[in-house]
């Protein structure tokens, strides 16, 4: 940890460090200072799906919905397919009471073909309670 520090401190413009850095900070349940970290190269990592989902994670964690709703869909911008990401999405779009939306999004993770049974059914769920 303290190498890849050392390197963003030398040059923030590294995502990929960043999302190294930022994943060992969350297995050290330093889960405040990965969002810190990934929020400091978020500028450099505009193009990168997997960057932007995990920050949106991390935001998820931190109940900052609105923001991960955010990012969530700049993930899914570059990669539409994920119904990971969809259902990360749904979470946060139904946290931010915006029921239509998490929907919506609950609707494109369920239907993707991709999702393991029990994420399927979780997706599947979701869709029933906000139907209410």
């Amino acid at each position: 940890m303290r190498d890849l520090k050392q390197g963003l401190a030398l040059d923030s413009a590294q995502p990929a460090l960043a999302m190294m850095l930022a994943r060992l900070q969350v297995d050290s349940g330093e889960a405040a200072f990965a969002l810190q970290t990934l929020q400091a190269s978020r500028g450099h990592a505009q193009d990168d799906a997997y960057y932007q989902a995990f920050l949106a994670a991390l935001l998820q964690r931190h109940a900052r919905h609105r923001e991960a709703v955010e990012q969530y869909l700049l993930a899914l911008k570059l990669i539409p397919q994920n119904a990971l990401w969809w259902i990360g999405a749904g979470i946060s779009l139904q946290a931010d009471n915006r029921a239509k939306e998490a929907r919506e999004a609950f609707g494109y993770a369920a239907s993707s073909g991709s999702l393991s049974p029990e994420l399927r059914l979780f997706a599947e769920q979701k869709l029933i309670e906000l139907s209410r």
